[in-house]
């Protein structure tokens, strides 16, 4: 016959069931905590974010402020280019905006000038005419010579003619401020333009020291020596 087992093994028998999912889960969690969270390699390179370096000017390197394995911060100096060039450019612009704004100082004289030239053509239209008028009256009357009449007409055919010469000039030296009289200085074209010219120069002049864009190390600075040449964006 058989023999039965013990009733009391079939509770232990269910416990070891149990308990080996809660000890391999135990486990694993153990690992994890210890070392599964970071990966182990040999012989591993650290991937880091590179920025290669490059001037927005071209120039002679004057000077060179950082060495291999410098840390630096973002808008530390690295290395400067030759200014010389970029700051005549600047005074040239300088120069050049301060003509700009004569021109127009001298384009509004030149208006007025060209409003009172017309003001005395006006009056001297008005004047001739009358003379003619005259003339002609005293004519018809006899009291005058066909010449003197011949003569009043021509002086009020040239009075005319200056007239139409004046406004014209008028509305020239008008147009040449833009076609607004009492436009301010720096909004006239040719200023707005000396000042643009102007700004570059100086954005150019402050590009001539270049600076870190981020905080970072610096490597491949050695070959970087004063007196190189640097191209812009290489």
């Amino acid at each position: 016959r058989c023999v039965g087992m013990p009733s009391s093994s079939k509770p232990n028998k269910k416990w070891l069931m149990a308990a080996l999912p809660a000890a391999l889960l135990i486990g694993g969690a153990y690992v994890w905590a210890t070392s599964g969270r970071y990966v182990k390699t040999e012989n591993a390179a650290v991937q880091q974010a590179r920025i290669s370096i490059a001037p927005q000017l071209s120039g002679r390197v004057t000077d060179v402020f950082v060495t291999d394995s410098t840390t630096v911060t973002q808008g530390a100096k690295l290395f400067a280019i030759d200014p010389k060039p970029y700051e005549l450019a600047l005074a040239q612009a300088d120069a050049a905006l301060a003509q700009a704004r004569l021109s127009v100082a001298q384009l509004r004289a030149a208006y007025r000038l060209a409003q009172a030239k017309e003001k005395v053509a006006v009056d001297d239209l008005a004047y001739y005419e009358n003379e003619l008028a005259r003339s002609q009256n005293l004519t018809k009357r006899g009291a005058a010579a066909t010449s003197t009449l011949d003569s009043a007409r021509h002086d009020a055919e040239a009075a005319q003619q200056s007239l139409s010469a004046a406004r014209e000039n008028t509305a020239a030296a008008l147009a040449a401020l833009g076609g607004e009289a009492e436009i301010k200085t720096d909004d006239h074209p040719a200023v707005q333009a000396a000042l643009v010219a102007r700004d570059q120069a100086a954005w150019n002049l402050s590009q001539t020291v270049v600076t870190a864009p981020a905080p970072g190390v610096v490597y491949q600075a050695d070959d970087f020596k004063p007196g190189k040449f640097a191209a812009a964006g290489s």
